[in-house]
C-alpha cells in the first residue's frame, strides 16, 4: 500500500459519517419543526433535530482534518498548488452552480447583489454589515465559508506540519477557549456574542475550527492509528444527547468537540462495529452522495411545496432527495471532477511542452 492508499484508508469510514451528518442537517430543515409538534416525539429527539444547526462546525472541523491528511508533505511539490486548486474547484463548484440555478425560481431578483454567490463569496462581508449580497440557495453559506478555507490552506499547512507537538497541542486548547467564550461556533447570526464580531467577516469566525481540524489531523499522523479510551459510538451518542438538550450557551460549541471525538475514534478504531457500518458499501455511497444531498435538498424542498401550494411532503421529499443526489454524483458530480481535473492537466502538459521547445537550443542548418 503506498502513502496515497494509506491516508485514503484512514480517512475511508469519514466518508459514510458526513452522511449521517447531511442527512441530520437536511432533517432540521425540512421536519424538524413538524417532528417538534407531534405528541409520540421524545422531547430529546426534537430538540435534536431542532438544534442540528449547532452541529454544523463539525464540517469545518472535518473539512481541515482531510484536507491536512490527504496533502501534509504534498503542497512543496512542484505543480501542487494548482493541482490542488483545481481539484478542489472541480470537487465543489459543478453541483454548487446547479443548486443555485435551481433556487433561481424561488429566489432570484435581478441586481448585482446576486453575483458574489457565483464566485462563492457571498458569506465573506461583515456580519455586521448589510451589503445587500443575496444567497439563493440558503445551505450554501458553507460552501462560501469552505472556499475561504481552501484558499486560506497552502498557506497554512506547512505551518501545522512543522509546528512541534506542544504548539499542536496548544493551539487546539486555543481553538476551545475561543469557541467556548466568543460563541463563534454557534449558527450565524448578525448579532454576535461580543460587539467586535459583528465586523469580522463569518468565515474568519470559523476558520479556527477548521484549523482545529488542521492541527488535529497532524497530531494523528505523528501519533498513529491506536485505541482511544473512548469508542466513536459513545462519542456519537454524547453528541446527539448535547444536541437534545435544552439549548444553552456553549451548546454549538460542546456539540462541535463532541463531533471532533467522533471523527478520531472512527480514525483510530477501525474494528469497531460503527466504523465498519461506516464502511460498508450502502454508507460509502450515500456518504459519496452527501454533498450533492446537502446542496440539492433545498430545491427539492422549495419545488414541492411550490406544487403542493405550500404543504410539506416529507414522505415524498426525502426518497427523491436521496435519488436525486446519487444520480447527480454518477451524472453530474464525478464527470464533472473528471473533466475539469482531465482540461487543466491538458493545459498543463501542453504549457510544459511549449516551455521546453522555448527553451531548447535552436537546431543548426
Amino acid at each position: 500500500m503506498d502513502d496515497r492508499e494509506a491516508r485514503t484508508a484512514v480517512l475511508q469510514p469519514l466518508v459514510g459519517i458526513r452522511f449521517i451528518a447531511v442527512a441530520a442537517t437536511v432533517f432540521h430543515h425540512s421536519g424538524a419543526n413538524w417532528l417538534s409538534t407531534q405528541p409520540w416525539a421524545p422531547k430529546m429527539l426534537a430538540n435534536a433535530a431542532l438544534h442540528a444547526q449547532m452541529g454544523l462546525g463539525f464540517f469545518f472541523v472535518l473539512s481541515g482534518f482531510i484536507l491536512q491528511t490527504l496533502y501534509r508533505g504534498r503542497l512543496s511539490e512542484p505543480g501542487s498548488w494548482r493541482r490542488y486548486g483545481v481539484s478542489r474547484i472541480a470537487r465543489i463548484y459543478p453541483v454548487y452552480l446547479v443548486g443555485v440555478l435551481l433556487m433561481a425560481p424561488f429566489y432570484a431578483v435581478a441586481s448585482w447583489g446576486a453575483l458574489p454567490q457565483f464566485f462563492l463569496i457571498q458569506c465573506w462581508a461583515p456580519l455586521g454589515n448589510h451589503w445587500g449580497w443575496q444567497d439563493w440557495n440558503p445551505p450554501a453559506w458553507m460552501l462560501s465559508v469552505e472556499f475561504f478555507f481552501y484558499l486560506c490552506f497552502p498557506l497554512l499547512c506547512g505551518w501545522v506540519q512543522r509546528a512541534p507537538r506542544p504548539l499542536l497541542l496548544a493551539g487546539i486548547l486555543a481553538v476551545v477557549v475561543f469557541v467556548l467564550v466568543t460563541g463563534s461556533a454557534d449558527p450565524p447570526a448578525e448579532i454576535q456574542r461580543f460587539h467586535w464580531m459583528n465586523y469580522v467577516p463569518l468565515p474568519v469566525l470559523r476558520l479556527p475550527e477548521f484549523l482545529a481540524g488542521m492541527m488535529i489531523a497532524e497530531w494523528q499522523a505523528r501519533r498513529g492509528v491506536r485505541a482511544l479510551p473512548v469508542p466513536p459510538e459513545l462519542s456519537l451518542v454524547a453528541f446527539a444527547v448535547v444536541l437534545g438538550w435544552q439549548e444553552f450557551a456553549s451548546q454549538a460549541a460542546w456539540a462541535v468537540m463532541l463531533a471532533t471525538l467522533v471523527i478520531l475514534g472512527l480514525v483510530n478504531a477501525p474494528r469497531a462495529p460503527f466504523t465498519r457500518l461506516m464502511n460498508t458499501r450502502p454508507f460509502m455511497l450515500l456518504g459519496l452522495a452527501s454533498y450533492a444531498l446537502y446542496i440539492l435538498h433545498e430545491p427539492v424542498n422549495f419545488a414541492l411545496r411550490t406544487i403542493a401550494g405550500g404543504r410539506s411532503l416529507l414522505m415524498l421529499q426525502y426518497p427523491i432527495d436521496l435519488a436525486l443526489a446519487v444520480a447527480t454524483l454518477f451524472l453530474i458530480e464525478t464527470p464533472a471532477r473528471k473533466w475539469i481535473k482531465g482540461r487543466f492537466a491538458a493545459v498543463s502538459v501542453a504549457r510544459r511542452r511549449d516551455v521546453a521547445m522555448e527553451s531548447a537550443p535552436a537546431a543548426t542548418l
